[in-house]
């Protein structure tokens, strides 16, 4: 019987003052983060990916041959290509978040009118 009451407690919804809400500003109002940052992360990382898995991929086959890079061509074209690939995914996706950090701080709502 306790053990019922006991599972029956913990079924309880929190209390709304422990439950922290989904915000993008901070306590002063200044906005801290935007769904741009995300989109423009996602975007960067897919076009420098592709970007830098076609440039492997040619370096790889032999197309274009690049001092210091013999490495990359000693294996076939696939792992050239899946290795560019993942290095240009992550510059790329830094690069993005960056300039969607910059769009953030361009938006018209972000800087508060002070009279």
């Amino acid at each position: 019987m306790e053990h019922e009451k006991m599972q029956h407690k913990e079924h309880k919804k929190p209390g709304p003052d422990r439950v922290l809400p989904t915000i993008d500003r901070d306590p002063h109002g200044n906005l801290f983060y935007h769904p741009s940052i995300f989109t423009f992360a996602v975007i960067g990382a897919i076009v420098g990916g592709l970007i830098m898995a076609f440039v492997a991929w040619m370096v790889a086959d032999g197309a274009w041959s690049v001092v210091g890079l013999g490495q990359m061509s000693a294996g076939n074209r696939g792992p050239g290509a899946f290795f560019g690939f993942v290095v240009g995914s992550g510059i790329g996706g830094l690069i993005g978040s960056l300039l969607g950090m910059r769009k953030m701080f361009r938006l018209p709502h972000y800087h508060k009118k002070h009279d």
